[in-house]
Formats: structure tokens, sequence, C-alpha cells
């Protein structure tokens, strides 16, 4: 993201295109149009690597020099991206798919576990209508402790 307020793909040869110039050339132009492929499916891999919480791809420890995709793709710069209307819409998808993987979806969740079996002693001997309600509204109000906003 520069000053102007342009997304900038750089790669090796330290050859800088804006993304919305790639976009627009890549209708008439195979190699811009192969590189915005190729950039889209980039998207896609560092969408599927930040699948499921994977804190290595997300926030890798500074000792391991590996690429920090949170920092270098700021959520500010994904937001920019997907509601560019210059951008093709497969590729504004990936930006939100990455969205979704690598900013929203990443904070550690409480996970309930099912219970499979249970005791017979846990199992009351009469069950009416009022105590089944009641056990419901207690366990109402503890799911909506972990969960509701």
């Amino acid at each position: 993201l520069r000053s102007n307020g342009l997304i900038y793909l750089c790669w090796s040869d330290n050859y800088c295109k804006s993304l919305e110039s790639l976009a627009e050339e890549s209708k008439s132009n195979p190699e811009d149009s192969a590189i915005l492929e190729y950039y889209k499916h980039q998207l896609d891999l560092f969408s599927q690597m930040c699948l499921d919480r994977q804190f290595l791809a997300i926030n890798p420890p500074l000792v391991e020099n590996l690429l920090n995709l949170s920092q270098e793709l700021t959520v500010n710069v994904i937001l920019k991206c997907m509601s560019d209307t210059m951008l093709p819409y497969d590729l504004r998808a990936s930006f939100a798919r990455l969205m979704l993987h690598l900013h929203v979806a990443t904070d550690l969740q409480p996970v309930m576990p099912v219970r499979y079996a249970r005791l017979w002693k846990h199992i009351p001997d009469d069950v009416t209508v009022e105590t089944w309600v009641g056990e419901f509204e207690i366990f109402h109000r503890i799911l909506c402790y972990h969960f509701c906003i």
C-alpha cells in the first residue's frame, strides 16, 4: 500500500505494478493475466495455510525468519482489495477468504466436549417437564455466557 492508496505487486527484479492496472491490462495482455492468476492462486494458498488457526502461518515466531502474513497482508490492505470494484470478482473472493482465515477466525474458542456416555447415578429417577425445562434453562445460560454477544 503506497501513499497514493494503490496496492502494488512487486517481484524479484524490483519491477512493481499496481494491482488495478494489472487487472485492467490483464484483459488484453496474456502476461499480466498470468501474473494476476498466479497472485490469485498465491492468495488461495495463503488462505489454506491459515485454515483452522495455523499460527505458524498466521503469526510465526521471529526466530524462524518466516513470512509473517498478518503483517504483510494487513486488515486495511485486504479490505481495500476486497472493496475495489476494478478487480475481478474471483480475486476479490480470494481476498475475502484470506481475510476470514488470516484475521477473523484466529482466536481460540472454547470447545464443549460431547458426552457420549453418562453414569446412571447422574440420570434422575424421575423426569418431569418442570425439571427438564429448568435444566435446559441452566444449560442455555451457560452456553450464552460463553458464546452469546
